[in-house]
């Protein structure tokens, strides 16, 4: 009957009533829980974020230290402990790192080109890295590049270590009045230096006609390898040939 519908009617608006004032008081309980966990949560991916912020410049660290070790290890096959001291040859390519700002393993790879160049004691090694150091520093280039520059320069005039200040001299020379670099020079000039060497002309002759070469819209590259055929073309020279050298300032 009606009266009885309207009865259960009311009897299940007041547990709708219950249910949703038990809902509130639960959501009120659990709201603080909630943002516990949401504290939890941003904590735990902070920790998370510190950790690989830590490990990944220890791992750089890790992975240089193994690579230098390999480059000096590298270094100690081709030289004679008894006049090479790689316990001391290991600081001073740290120190030269250090002084000039660059990688262990860069230097160390640079020591090993110049003692492979020629260098038989440790005092001459340093001293060409060291102008090697100067000359990469302020010809924009890399160490290695001014290594294969300054024993190229030294094996074709056999100069002594003590010469490589001036051998940069001629090079930066050679920079500020062609239009060419210090490391196209590194790139190139080892392809000319010892025939310049076996005819007697000078290295500072070689390096101001590269230069002069490269002012007439040459590249460096160009320059040398035209040089290289004239100096060649020296022993028995054409009309033209002797023409260019007459210009260029050497004679037959």
């Amino acid at each position: 009957n009606l009266t009885g519908i309207r009865k259960t009617m009311a009897g299940l608006n007041r547990q709708v009533r219950i249910a949703r004032l038990g809902f509130r008081r639960l959501s009120r309980t659990l709201r603080p829980v909630g943002r516990a966990l949401v504290r939890i949560k941003a904590a735990a991916l902070g920790a998370k974020l510190a950790f690989v912020a830590l490990a990944i410049p220890m791992i750089l660290m890790v992975n240089q230290a193994v690579a230098f070790d390999k480059a000096m290890t590298e270094v100690s096959t081709i030289v004679d402990t008894t006049t090479f001291n790689m316990a001391d040859m290991r600081d001073e390519v740290i120190g030269l790192s250090r002084e000039f700002g660059r990688a262990p393993t860069e230097i160390a790879k640079a020591l090993y080109q110049t003692i492979s160049a020629g260098a038989t004691t440790a005092a001459d090694a340093l001293i060409v890295m060291r102008e090697a150091n100067k000359g990469a520093i302020a010809g924009v280039a890399q160490v290695p590049e001014a290594v294969d520059l300054l024993t190229s320069a030294m094996n074709a005039y056999n100069l002594s270590a003590k010469e490589t200040a001036r051998i940069n001299d001629i090079v930066f020379t050679a920079v500020r009045l062609g239009k060419t670099t210090y490391a196209e020079l590194a790139a190139n000039m080892g392809k000319v230096l010892p025939v310049a060497s076996s005819l007697g002309i000078e290295m500072e002759e070689v390096f101001a006609a590269v230069a002069a070469l490269t002012k007439t819209g040459l590249n460096t590259e160009e320059s040398v390898t035209q040089l290289k055929s004239a100096m060649f073309g020296l022993l028995k020279p054409t009309k033209d040939m002797s023409a260019l050298m007459k210009k260029l300032g050497f004679e037959s």
